[in-house]
């Protein structure tokens, strides 16, 4: 579907019609929906998503009046998808708690059945930082260095970009992303080591 037709679709959505959009959405849900599962490993999650990017579109280019985009199935979908990584983002911030920041006395400790399953648990706390500081350490220098500067020095990529040598600040957003690939796989390598 051209633009052109997509936004006739929109202006009879806006006036009162949403029957023609309701259809190409429902229709692009289909096309979307293996693609979709693919990323995500679940339906009613591909299901979320979609509805959430088709949400998003909706306040954006049938309620307001924003410029649709030049492929509105490629939009939808790279939003689809951005809405997973959000997702997937947000879970992985409330996981990962440098370990040098996990404390807790007995009391607040999670309950135990028996001496066994607190020693097994404790085993595994261990591991997981041995891990995570072996893992830090195999990381590439450029990584190391994204590591020490942004993470641990709390320095913003927007000014790290030039010193370290990135065309744009989109490059070091990018090797930012592809660090955090490498720690992570790094990190389960020694955790099941």
């Amino acid at each position: 579907m051209t633009t052109a037709e997509f936004e006739k679709i929109i202006a009879q959505a806006k006036a009162g019609n949403e029957i023609p959009v309701n259809r190409y959405f429902k229709d692009l849900y289909v096309k979307f929906k293996p693609r979709l599962m693919s990323i995500t490993h679940s339906a009613q999650d591909a299901d979320d998503i979609y509805m959430e990017a088709m949400y998003k579109f909706w306040r954006d280019f049938v309620k307001g009046d924003k410029k649709l985009p030049d492929n509105i199935d490629g939009y939808l979908y790279v939003a689809a998808k951005n809405v997973w990584l959000d997702q997937c983002r947000k879970k992985e911030r409330r996981k990962i708690v440098p370990m040098e920041n996990v404390a807790y006395t007995m009391s607040e400790a999670p309950e135990v059945e028996s001496r066994q399953e607190l020693i097994e648990q404790e085993t595994l706390e261990a591991k997981k930082q041995s891990a995570w500081k072996k893992a830090v350490q195999r990381m590439c220098d450029k990584c190391t260095q994204i590591y020490q500067q942004h993470i641990i020095q709390k320095q913003k990529l927007s000014k790290l970009w030039k010193e370290m040598g990135y065309k744009n600040h989109q490059g070091i957003i990018q090797a930012k992303y592809n660090c955090k690939k490498e720690l992570t796989r790094l990190f389960f390598e020694e955790l099941e080591a």
